[in-house]
């Protein structure tokens, strides 16, 4: 579970720059204006989420290779960060594959993002006064 939690907020984090940088560059290239607080905070929420998500697939996919690699009893007796690396090693296959397929999804959710975050769109927010 440790292992879950580093690696989700290392996915996340990631996701988060490298998707981030994208989608910067996208905004400025299209040169139309968009809601950037509403798209930051979408992106924000999105990173983290599919953090979480590509953490725990790399992990279940890996999950016969960390078992062949390691037995459960054996990993007890290993420090932390010798843990991690021992299970990032074995299953790396599975963890990146799950990583890259996660970004993949980012990069298409970011884009429905941009498109629901243009300056053009209705609001979320009604104010009451201007209503009828």
């Amino acid at each position: 579970m440790p292992f879950l939690i580093g690696l989700s907020l290392l996915w996340a984090f990631l996701y988060w720059i490298f998707g981030g940088v994208i989608f910067s560059i996208v905004a400025i290239l299209r040169m139309g204006r968009i809601h950037r607080a509403r798209f930051g905070c979408l992106f924000s929420l999105s990173a983290v989420g599919m953090g979480v998500l590509a953490a725990w697939s790399g992990i279940r996919f890996s999950r016969p290779e960390l078992i062949a690699c390691h037995p459960p009893a054996a990993l007890n007796a290993l420090p932390t960060w010798q843990l991690w690396l021992e299970q990032f090693t074995c299953g790396i296959v599975g963890i990146v594959g799950a990583w890259v397929i996660g970004f993949v999804l980012l990069l298409i959710v970011g884009a429905v993002l941009l498109q629901v975050s243009k300056a053009n769109s209705k609001s979320w927010i009604v104010n009451k006064k201007s209503q009828p």
